[in-house]
């Protein structure tokens, strides 16, 4: 999956095969390449639960039909997170023909031009990378990515339970 947001850089994900030295059904081996005008950088991590693979897809063809949460006290926007801290999505602004979404990489994806956010010793998180992408461009990717996780998975997406969309 690619977003490219023009002069504001791109991000590419894609699911690269089951997780784990044994290769764990139960998590996702995902690869993650940020371009930006400091230069390129991709990173692995097994950060994904295997049905994280299928509700992110799903949350980026929802987002691509135009059919994101209307914000609320209680959800002041529509986004998706994972288990494991390294990976998130937030939209900023949403157009009925573009989305400035902005996408938060943790120290597997870091490129070494951001700013990281130290305690400890350990790198949390790092500055978002945000991007401003025509809404095809989600579905598009959204619908590769389900691809890519049916074919690495074998399940059906109907299996996984729905995402409190």
């Amino acid at each position: 999956m690619l977003l490219d947001g023009g002069v504001r850089g791109s991000i590419q994900i894609n699911i690269m095969g089951l997780g784990g030295r044994g290769r764990d059904p139960a998590w996702l081996n995902i690869r993650v390449k940020v371009t930006s005008r400091h230069g390129t950088h991709s990173g692995d991590s097994d950060c994904l639960e295997s049905d994280e693979g299928c509700l992110l897809a799903r949350w980026l063809i929802k987002i691509g039909e135009g059919r994101e949460s209307k914000p609320t006290i209680y959800n002041p926007t529509d986004g998706i997170s994972f288990t494991e801290p390294y990976l998130g999505f937030h939209i900023l602004e949403a157009k009925p023909d573009s989305i400035r979404i902005e996408v938060w990489l943790g120290s597997p994806f870091l490129p070494p031009w951001v700013e990281r956010r130290v305690a400890k010793g350990i790198v949390l998180t790092g500055r978002e990378v945000d991007l401003k992408v025509d809404r095809q461009q989600l579905l598009v990717g959204g619908r590769g990515l389900l691809d890519e996780w049916k074919s690495v998975t074998g399940r059906k997406p109907e299996d996984v339970d729905s995402y409190p969309m």
